[in-house]
């Protein structure tokens, strides 16, 4: 029997629903945020029904992202010169992350585990910097990811689609420029995704080097070729959240840090990223030294 998709649109209405609460608080980024993701969410559902024209695809998502962007940085506190460049990167960032987590759906579990592990770090950091929008904001993630993990992790009844990689990628990636724009440190905003960003920015550029059409269905990314080793879906998603939770633990470090804490904690957090990166390869040199000891 087929598995369905789109079948984390309960998750992400219920979701958007929590998310919407957050507009009591009245500043532009938390009253335009809930619509830039209902939008995104709508682009994935479109895309989810009936598939959509990537220029129209596009044009949609750099409108959220310009949204988002310019309501984030043009009242907050920072100098003329870096508002401009904020929102030049914040534009970039969201259409960039949307896709690269909509790329990262591509096994059992690991959209929801990804989800969940990113707002309980999330919700670490609200209560540690007294933001009450951010707090609900996690509470939203993660009661969405256990709802739809409990459909997805384990019994694998339905695939997330696009509606949900679009929704919860819309919703991270605006996150981070909200949070951002009211001096959450970047560092450990960005700490519970950084796999994500490390996996998807890397494939991209190892096929544009061997010059492959970046818009055909391929199986390059770190948990992709994990799976194609022999391990199970949820061993690769587990994998993939423990790695996760250890750089959200570097990045709790880093919001009252110095210099040097943010220097050490980076450090720790790219070298995390790196042993992910390089894991499949490192099981196929550990099953070729088991074969040439079998071998002896």
């Amino acid at each position: 029997m087929p598995v369905p998709r789109g079948g984390s649109l309960v998750a992400i209405v219920v979701t958007l629903f929590l998310i919407g609460s957050i507009s009591q608080f009245r500043t532009w980024p938390l009253l335009v945020l809930p619509i830039a993701v209902l939008i995104s969410s709508s682009v994935g559902l479109a895309d989810d029904i009936k598939g959509l024209k990537p220029l129209l695809r596009l044009i949609l998502l750099l409108t959220i992202s310009l949204s988002i962007s310019l309501a984030s940085f043009i009242p907050s506190s920072f100098s003329p010169s870096f508002k401009i460049a904020a929102i030049i990167v914040g534009i970039i960032f969201i259409v960039g992350f949307i896709n690269a987590w909509n790329f990262m759906d591509g096994i059992d579990g690991i959209t929801a585990i990804g989800v969940a592990v990113t707002g309980l770090f999330w919700a670490i950091f609200a209560s540690e910097l007294h933001l009450q929008w951010l707090l609900l904001l996690s509470g939203a993630l993660i009661g969405g990811a256990l709802g739809f993990g409990a459909f997805n992790c384990f019994r694998s009844k339905t695939f997330a689609g696009d509606v949900g990689s679009y929704g919860w990628g819309s919703i991270i990636a605006s996150t981070v420029v909200v949070a951002i724009s009211k001096h959450v440190p970047l560092d450990a905003i960005i700490a519970p995704v950084v796999l994500s960003i490390a996996d998807t920015s890397t494939t991209v550029i190892k096929r544009a080097w061997r010059k492959e059409k970046l818009f055909e269905a391929h199986k390059s990314h770190a948990y992709q070729r994990l799976h194609q080793r022999g391990y199970a879906h949820m061993s690769v998603s587990s994998i993939y959240g423990i790695l996760s939770i250890l750089c959200g633990v570097l990045g709790v470090g880093n919001l009252h840090a110095t210099i040097l804490d943010h220097v050490l904690n980076d450090f720790g957090i790219i070298l995390i990223a790196i042993f992910y990166l390089y894991l499949p390869n490192f099981t196929d040199k550990l099953a070729n030294i088991k074969i040439e000891n079998k071998l002896t």
